[in-house]
């Protein structure tokens, strides 16, 4: 199945236009500079990788994140706190400052730390560059052990004084979560052949991969490229991309329990959510026959961390598809009805241009991360900020740019070895 929403398309048919040159640009005070025409991979110089010319291999080792592109706030730490509204708890975040994770309470004290530099694990391969030797994505196990994603390097777990239990060097990028099943489920990233779409140079897929937690073991792997090929609806929206290179670009990944699955047309527990950024889609993949069941275009640009909330919504991040900029999107499901928007307040809109994400907390709130600005926020249905975060760490050559968030979650208890 796939869907465009009627009224994005005008805006959408332009925006794609653009972004198989490279960039997209927003209307407005806020102009986004483009990069060479030739350019295979999008967003902000040294965020990504560099152009591509006609017939050559992408470098795996080139896709990657800026640790720190915007000038540093004169107010940090926590500059905003409704107690009695928030969802309380903890935060663990991940930042572009190197390879540790914090985790916060509320007032923004260090609770626990763990670091971890990615050449000091053993067996591992070498990192490509200093961008890899990041936490891209983290994920806190219920006995305190952290297992992180080095961005686009690696994963490994950590136990809570850092040290390794395991680490594996497939390249490994932007998502790890603990399913149901109680297995790791991640993104790998490998080069290949893509005959089917007229490429006559390598190009990036994508691979949706599950880990054993306990011992780090390789369990299964799908391709993503292969299974929108082998998906009629899905292979016409690959098809009409004129991307090369990093194709997909997938970004986030949620595996459905039951009462999620319910909430859209043809899945089951077990099947994954996946958000793919190149197509500017939201689709299903049934890793037991490595097909795409569903697949929506049309609801936003350069998406990022679409999930089903408990409440059976859609819930999104479009980063370059608001009228101000950034926005978090909620739609209804089956039928993407909106439900409900954020796109900053009046005196800031949300803007990140790169990463970004939105956590529907158990209070019914939202967790905000505007990665670029290095801001976290969560606010409540009318949009009002219950609390709000800026990364007091700095980064850049002179140490005048905030280091970018890449994820804050939320930890609603303290496993009891962390606890003071």
């Amino acid at each position: 199945m796939r869907r465009a929403l009627a009224p994005a398309l005008p805006w959408l048919a332009a925006a794609l236009t653009v972004a198989t040159l490279g960039w997209w640009e927003l209307a407005g005070p806020r102009r986004i500079p483009a990069p060479a025409r030739d350019a295979w991979s999008t967003l902000l110089p040294g965020a990504w990788a560099p152009a591509l010319p006609e017939g050559s291999a992408p470098d795996l080792g080139a896709i990657g994140y800026a640790g720190a592109t915007e000038p540093a706030a004169t107010a940090t730490g926590v500059v905003r706190h409704v107690p009695d509204a928030t969802a309380g708890g903890f935060l663990l975040h991940t930042t572009g400052a190197g390879p540790r994770a914090l985790l916060l309470d509320r007032e923004g004290e260090v609770m626990h730390a763990w670091e971890r530099p990615w050449a000091s694990l053993p067996g591992v391969e070498p990192q490509d560059g200093p961008a890899q030797d990041t936490f891209r994505r983290a994920v806190l196990l219920p006995d305190g052990d952290l297992v992180v994603v080095y961005g686009g390097r690696g994963l490994a777990r950590l136990a809570p004084d850092g040290t390794p239990r395991w680490a594996r060097s497939e390249r490994a990028h932007h998502a790890v979560v603990l399913g149901p099943d109680g297995a790791l489920w991640t993104l790998l990233r490998v080069t290949r052949r893509a005959a089917a779409l007229g490429h006559r140079e390598e190009v990036v897929d994508d691979l949706v991969a599950r880990y054993d937690a306990g011992t780090g073991e390789l369990l299964e792997t799908v391709s993503i490229l292969d299974a929108l090929l082998a998906s009629p609806a899905a292979s016409e929206a690959l098809a009409s991309s004129n991307r090369r290179g990093d194709l997909l670009h997938t970004n986030a990944l949620q595996v459905l329990d039951a009462s999620r699955a319910a909430a859209l047309p043809g899945a089951r527990a077990g099947h994954v959510l996946l958000t793919i950024r190149e197509l500017d889609a939201v689709c299903l993949l049934d890793p037991s026959t490595g097909r795409v069941p569903w697949l929506e275009q049309g609801l936003g640009l350069g998406l990022h961390e679409a999930t089903v909330t408990e409440a059976g919504t859609l819930l999104l991040f479009d980063n370059l598809g608001g009228s101000r900029g950034s926005r978090v999107r909620e739609l209804g499901l089956p039928g993407l009805e909106p439900v409900w928007e954020f796109d900053g307040t009046a005196e800031r809109p949300l803007l990140t241009r790169f990463c970004g994400s939105a956590h529907r907390l158990p209070a019914g709130t939202t967790l905000v991360v505007e990665s670029m600005r290095g801001r976290v926020l969560e606010v409540d249905g009318r949009g009002a900020v219950l609390w709000e975060y800026v990364e007091p760490r700095r980064g850049g050559p002179d140490g005048s740019l905030v280091p970018a968030i890449f994820d804050c979650a939320l930890v609603p208890e303290l496993p009891p070895v962390l606890q003071r």
